[in-house]
C-alpha cells in the first residue's frame, strides 16, 4: 500500500471540549465536527506540559519535560536532541512546517527540509517581538496577566493576521508543489490562544448568545496552597460574570475562526494530495475559559491540561470515540511508526497505529504523566514545579516543595472539586499513583533545569536589550516589516516572561 500524506494541524491552546463534536452547546466547528466523524476521536487525551514551549518539545522529540530539559517557555530543544521531523524524512517523507512551534533559536527547522511562515512570538531568548506585533496596548493581553481579562472583547488583533497568513502560505505551498515523496506536514496555528479578542460580528454573535456564568463546583474549599498562590500571582480575584461573558465570546469567536481556517486547509490538501491522506489535529494545551474562576493554562485541571485529538484518513475508522487515555507523545510514536524511519531516544508515549487502524483498545491500566517547570528569579514568590499522574478514574498532582499532594476521582468530579487527597480511604491509591508518578518525575531536577533556563534566558534578554539583534529576516512572519522605534527598548516589562 502506498504511504499515505499526513497533514498534522497543530493550534494552540485549545479547550477540548469546546468544539461541537464534543457536545458544546455553543461554539460553530464544521469542519472540526466532519473530521471527527469521518476518523477517530480520543475524549481522553493529554498534553505532557500544560504550558507552550516544553510541550511542543515533547511532541517533536517525545520525551517528557524532566528528559528534553525544557520545562519553561524560556527553555528550547536542544539541537541535538532528533525529533519526529528527523525520523520521518530519514523514512522517505517531505518534511514541511508551516507556521507556529514555538521554536528558539537559529535553528527554525529541526528536521523540517521547508519552513513556511516565521512565528509570531519570540524566535530567539532574549527578543520580544510580541509589542511590535501586538502593539503597546495589546502586548499583556496575550500573556497570564489581568490585562487579558479586562481588555477582552471584540477587535482585530495580530492573531487573526497570523493564521491567515499561515493559511495563505499552507495552500500557496501546496498548490505549487511538485515533490514526489509522501508529505509529511505541520501547520501551526495560534488561534484561539489569547488575546480573547476576536472579529466584532463574531464576537457579538457570541456575546448575545452566552448570557450564564462559568460552570463551579465547590473547587475553593479544598484548593490546593499551590494554587492558591498561582491565583494570587495573576490577581484572579473579583472578576465579574461581564468579564467571564466577554472571555468566553472572544474565546468561542476564535475557535470558530479556527475551525474556518482548518476547513481550508483540509480543502487544498485534499485537492493537491488526494484521498491517500491522514489528517490529524490537536492542541498544545487546554484552556481553563473561566472554570472555577481559572482562565489560561499552566494547571493540572482537565481544561488545561486535556487536549482534542482526532485523526482521520485511509485506514483510520470512522465515526470511533476513544475513552482510553492517551497524550500528545503518542502523536509522535505514531507519526513515526506512519514514516517507518528511526524510534527516538528516550520515548515516552506509544503508538496509536493498532487503535486506529486495527479496532485496538488502550490499556484500562495505563498512566499518563504531564510536567511543568517554574518561572521567575525568586522561587519564592513563582509557580513551583509540579507534575500530575492518570491512572484510570484516580488523578493526583504533585507540586514540588509541598508534602501535600492533589487526588482526584475524575469520573466522579471531573471539574476536581474535592480534593480526596486526606479523606479515609484513599491512601492506598495515593501511594500507588506517587510512586509511579516519581519513577519519570524529580522535582528537583525540574527545579534546577529551570532556574537554570531562566538564568540563562535574563543574560541573553539583557544582551537583546543591547544590541537590538534583529529577528532572522528568513523566519519572520512578515506583519511587521521592520524593528521599528516606536516602543521602548528600556522597559523591562517588554521582557516579560511569555506565556
Amino acid at each position: 500500500m502506498e504511504r499515505p500524506n499526513i497533514v498534522f494541524i497543530f493550534t494552540d491552546q485549545h479547550h477540548h471540549g469546546v468544539m461541537g463534536n464534543a457536545g458544546d452547546p455553543y461554539v460553530r466547528t464544521p469542519n472540526l465536527d466532519r473530521l471527527a466523524k469521518n476518523g477517530t476521536k480520543f475524549n481522553n487525551a493529554y498534553t505532557n506540559c500544560p504550558v507552550c514551549v516544553p510541550a511542543r518539545m515533547s511532541l517533536l522529540s517525545g520525551q517528557l519535560p524532566v528528559d528534553h530539559g525544557a520545562l519553561v517557555n524560556q527553555a528550547t530543544l536542544d539541537p541535538n536532541i532528533p525529533t519526529y521531523a528527523h525520523s520521518m524524512n530519514i523514512g522517505g517523507y517531505q518534511t514541511v512546517l508551516a507556521g507556529r512551534m514555538h521554536l528558539y533559536g537559529t535553528d527554525q527547522y529541526r528536521g523540517h527540509e521547508v519552513r513556511l511562515t516565521g512565528d509570531n512570538t519570540p524566535m530567539y531568548v532574549g527578543y520580544n517581538n510580541l509589542l511590535p506585533n501586538l502593539g503597546p496596548d495589546l502586548m499583556f493581553t496575550i500573556l497570564q496577566k489581568r490585562d487579558g481579562i479586562t481588555k477582552s472583547g471584540g477587535g482585530n488583533s495580530v492573531v487573526q493576521e497570523y493564521d491567515n497568513a499561515v493559511v495563505r502560505d499552507t495552500i500557496e505551498f501546496l498548490e505549487k508543489r511538485e515533490d514526489e515523496r509522501p508529505l509529511m506536514m505541520t501547520i501551526g496555528l495560534f488561534s484561539p490562544h489569547p488575546p480573547f479578542i476576536a472579529e466584532t460580528e463574531r464576537y457579538k454573535y457570541y456575546y448575545d448568545l452566552i448570557d450564564d456564568a462559568p460552570i463551579h463546583s465547590n473547587f475553593e474549599e479544598s484548593i490546593h496552597p499551590a494554587i492558591v498562590e498561582w491565583k494570587r500571582r495573576r490577581n484572579l480575584k473579583d472578576i465579574t460574570k461581564e468579564d467571564w461573558r466577554r472571555v468566553r465570546s472572544a474565546y468561542y469567536a476564535n475557535t470558530e475562526f479556527l475551525d474556518e481556517n482548518i476547513g481550508k486547509i483540509i480543502e487544498a490538501a485534499k485537492k493537491k494530495l488526494g484521498d491517500n491522506t491522514i489528517f490529524i489535529y490537536a492542541s498544545d494545551h487546554g484552556e481553563s475559559m473561566g472554570i472555577n474562576n481559572l482562565v489560561w493554562k499552566t494547571t493540572f485541571f482537565e481544561c488545561s491540561v486535556k487536549v482534542p485529538l482526532i485523526f482521520s484518513g485511509p485506514g483510520v475508522e470512522k465515526g470511533r470515540e476513544i475513552e482510553g487515555l492517551v497524550c500528545l507523545n503518542d502523536v509522535t510514536r505514531t507519526l513515526i511508526d506512519y514514516g517507518t524511519g528511526p524510534e527516538l531516544p528516550k520515548p515516552y508515549g506509544q503508538s496509536l497505529r493498532g487503535v486506529l487502524e486495527k479496532g485496538e483498545e488502550i490499556d484500562s491500566n495505563r498512566a499518563i504523566v504531564s510536567q511543568i517547570g517554574t518561572y521567575g528569579k525568586n522561587r519564592f514568590d513563582k509557580d513551583l514545579p509540579a507534575a500530575m499522574i492518570r491512572k484510570g478514574d484516580y488523578k493526583l498532582i504533585s507540586y514540588h516543595g509541598y508534602e501535600e499532594v492533589s487526588l482526584y476521582n475524575l469520573k466522579e468530579d471531573f471539574l476536581c472539586g474535592d480534593d480526596l487527597s486526606n479523606l479515609p480511604g484513599h491512601d492506598e491509591i495515593k501511594k500507588e499513583l506517587l510512586d509511579e508518578l516519581n519513577e519519570v518525575w524529580d522535582g528537583e531536577k525540574a527545579l534546577r533545569l529551570s532556574e537554570e533556563a531562566m538564568e540563562n534566558f535574563y543574560i541573553m534578554k539583557e544582551w537583546a536589550h543591547k544590541t537590538r539583534f534583529p529577528l532572522m529576516e528568513k523566519f519572520y512572519n512578515g506583519l511587521t516589516n521592520e524593528i521599528t522605534d516606536n516602543w521602548s527598548m528600556d522597559s523591562k516589562d517588554n521582557y516579560i516572561e511569555v506565556r
